[in-house]
């Protein structure tokens, strides 16, 4: 199926299974007690929302957090009419390595979390809801990090001012595109959705 956010699949068929608990015991189980330990694991929830539920995804999914959360994957079965377009161009398709501090991960995730829960909340309280993450040659900003990044150097007006926009650029890890194009298109979708955030 499509992957909307990590950690949820949409469409899916196979569902991953979460041991209920550790009382089976440490180790490889006997073989008399496969079928125990097998009846033991919980099945991953699959949620179903209606067209007005999904209107917004990004709101349905802070809404099933807490509960998709404890399994640590999850399903969703879009009602019939959410049909978005394939947005990924697979001439340009690249998978850049680059190297991640695990013990940071965790932390980094719910920051972010906590960020887009006030950035939606806020859009919302505004009149102007956040229905799609912006994209740059067909790949998803990770607008944390651009907030992040930007807040560094003194906000927008001071980014703008120092000519700081290569550098924020450069520290995005989206180097399928031009640096140039990149740093435009970031300022762009900075001044129209996380300006007003960074003011409030």
């Amino acid at each position: 199926g499509a992957h909307l956010h990590p950690g949820v699949l949409i469409n899916s068929v196979c569902m991953p299974t979460k041991r209920a608990s550790s009382s089976a015991g440490a180790g490889a189980p006997a073989s008399g007690s496969l079928d125990a330990l097998r009846q033991s694991l919980v099945e991953a929830p699959t949620f179903t929302p209606t067209a007005a539920e999904f209107e917004n995804p990004l709101r349905y999914l802070l809404s099933i957090r807490e509960e998709a959360e404890k399994f640590g994957i999850c399903a969703i079965q879009p009602p019939p009419s959410w049909k978005p377009p394939f947005m990924l161009d697979l001439n340009k398709l690249r998978f850049p390595t680059r190297v991640q501090k695990i013990n940071e991960l965790l932390v980094r995730k719910v920051q972010r979390l906590k960020f887009m829960k006030a950035l939606t909340g806020f859009c919302d309280g505004r009149g102007t809801p956040l229905k799609k993450i912006p994209d740059v040659s067909g790949r998803a900003v990770d607008l944390h990090l651009l907030y992040t990044l930007v807040r560094k150097r003194g906000g927008f007006e001071q980014t703008c001012a120092a000519r700081r926009w290569s550098e924020v650029a450069e520290q995005m890890n989206m180097h399928h595109a031009a640096r140039s194009h990149l740093a435009q298109a970031l300022k762009k979708h900075y001044h129209a959705l996380l300006l007003p955030f960074e003011r409030c």
